[in-house]
C-alpha cells in the first residue's frame, strides 16, 4: 500500500446542481424551506436558495475516497467550519493536504478546505482519515492504469505532489464563462463579497529608482494571495535625472488603462458569445513638466493633460458589436473610474 507523503495535496471541483438538493433530501429527508422556497429564502440572511452542507462537504468525501489518500479510506473524525453558503450553479473546489501519517497505522491527517468560483472559502477544517489495507492494495493495480489513462480521464499528478480532478468549462476566448455567471449570482446572493481592497508595498532603492511588491489582498471577505508575488520597478529617465532603470511611475498608468480595458473586452466579448482573434493597443500621455517641477505658478497640473488609448479589435462579429463590446468595457472599467472621477487619496507619514 503505498503511503502518502506530508504535504502531498489533491483537489476535485464540480457545479452545483438543482438536482443535487433533490438528491441529497432523497438520502438524508432534509427539507428544509432554506433549500426550496425561493421567496422566503430571499428574506433571509442568505438572500437566495442555498445547497444542503452535506452536497458541500460531500466533495471531500469524493476526493478522499477517489484521490487522496484514496480507495479503502474513511473518516475517523472531521472538524469543519461552514463559512459561506453554496448555491446551485457555484462551482466548488475541494482540497486536501496531507499534514501527518501515523507511521503505525493507516492513518492520514488531512488540512481540508472547498471553495467557490469566486475564491471564497465556504468550508475549512481538519479530517483524519483511516484507510483499509486490503482495500488500498486491491486498488493499486486500478489505479495505475487509471494513472496511465490520465490525459483522457482529466486527471493530473505533478511531480508525485499533487493530483487532481476538474471539471472542464467551457472557454470563449479564454474565459471561463460559467464561472463567471456563476461569480455574479453569488455576489448577487451576498453583497458582502464584493468589498476589495489591493495593495501595494514600496520600497526606496536610490534616486528616482524604487520598487513596489503585490501579494496579499482582502477580498470575498477573507485575506488572499496571488498566485505568485510580483515586483514592479519605477524609475526616471536620465533626462529627468534617474538611471533609467525602468519606466516611470506616471507610465505605468498607461499600462493599468489599457490593460484594464482588454481584460474588459475579453470578458464581455465571451458573455455575448463573441469570439475574438485580436485585441491590441497603444496608449499615448500627454504631460507638461512645468507641473511637477513647479514652474507654472499652478497653471499647468502635475499629471497628464489627456490620454488617447487607440484600440485594435478583431473578432468573428460586425463592427458595430465590436464597438459596443468596447464601450460596455470602459463603462466598466475601474481605472477608467479612477482617471475621470475625482478619487480621494489619504498619505500618512511615519518618522523614526
Amino acid at each position: 500500500m503505498n503511503t502518502p507523503e506530508v504535504g502531498i495535496s489533491a483537489s476535485r471541483s464540480r457545479t452545483v446542481t438543482e438536482r443535487d438538493i433533490v438528491l441529497f433530501t432523497e438520502i438524508s429527508g432534509d427539507r428544509n424551506p432554506i433549500h426550496y422556497d425561493a421567496e422566503l429564502a430571499a428574506a433571509s440572511r442568505f438572500g437566495s436558495r442555498v445547497v444542503q452542507g452535506g452536497v458541500t462537504s460531500g466533495l471531500l468525501n469524493a476526493l478522499v475516497a477517489e484521490q487522496l489518500p484514496g480507495p479503502g479510506s474513511v473518516f475517523l473524525e472531521v472538524g469543519w467550519r461552514f463559512l459561506a453558503p453554496v448555491r446551485p450553479g457555484d462551482v466548488i473546489t475541494a482540497q486536501a493536504t496531507v499534514t501527518s501519517v501515523r507511521s503505525d497505522k493507516p492513518v492520514t491527517t488531512l488540512a481540508t478546505q472547498v471553495t467557490n468560483q469566486a475564491g471564497i472559502k465556504v468550508l475549512d477544517g481538519t479530517a483524519v482519515v483511516w484507510r483499509d489495507p486490503v482495500v488500498a492494495a486491491a486498488s493499486n493495480g486500478a489505479q495505475h492504469r487509471q494513472q496511465e489513462d490520465a490525459g483522457n480521464a482529466g486527471i493530473s499528478k505533478g511531480e508525485g505532489t499533487q493530483m487532481s480532478i476538474t471539471t472542464e468549462n467551457p472557454r470563449t476566448n479564454g474565459v471561463d464563462t460559467a464561472t463567471l455567471f456563476a461569480t455574479l449570482d453569488a455576489v448577487k446572493g451576498q453583497p458582502e463579497i464584493a468589498k476589495f481592497q489591493f495593495r501595494a508595498t514600496n520600497t526606496w532603492l536610490g534616486g528616482t529608482h524604487s520598487r513596489s511588491s503585490y501579494s496579499g489582498f482582502h477580498g470575498a471577505m477573507q485575506e488572499m494571495e496571488h498566485k505568485h508575488v510580483t515586483e514592479v520597478d519605477a524609475d526616471h529617465p536620465a533626462v529627468l535625472v534617474g538611471q533609467d532603470e525602468a519606466p516611470t511611475p506616471v507610465e505605468y498608468v498607461l499600462h493599468a488603462i489599457a490593460s484594464c480595458l482588454t481584460s474588459g473586452i475579453a470578458n464581455i466579448a465571451a458573455v455575448r458569445g463573441v469570439e475574438l482573434s485580436k485585441v491590441s493597443s497603444t496608449v499615448e500621455g500627454d504631460i507638461d513638466l512645468l507641473g511637477i517641477l513647479g514652474l507654472s505658478d499652478g497653471s499647468v497640473r502635475n499629471g497628464y493633460q489627456q490620454i488617447k488609448v487607440t484600440l485594435h479589435v478583431e473578432g468573428d462579429a460586425d463592427d458595430a458589436t465590436l464597438r459596443a463590446i468596447v464601450e460596455q468595457s470602459r463603462r466598466r472599467s475601474a481605472v477608467y473610474d479612477v482617471l475621470t472621477q475625482p478619487t480621494p487619496v489619504a498619505i500618512e507619514v511615519v518618522t523614526g
